[in-house]
């Protein structure tokens, strides 16, 4: 079983999520099927 309470790799692993993804702008990924933005409008900001 792997301890993910001491690895230092699971602790940035949410910061680095939230980075690579930025929804309505041009450098991020696009949210996929299952993400409860998919298919509806950009809302512009």
């Amino acid at each position: 079983m792997i301890d993910t309470t001491k690895d230092k790799g699971y602790e940035v692993s949410a910061s680095a999520m939230s980075s690579l993804i930025h929804l309505g702008r041009n450098d991020g990924l696009l949210v996929g099927p299952r993400h409860p933005s998919y298919g509806k409008p950009e809302v512009k900001k």
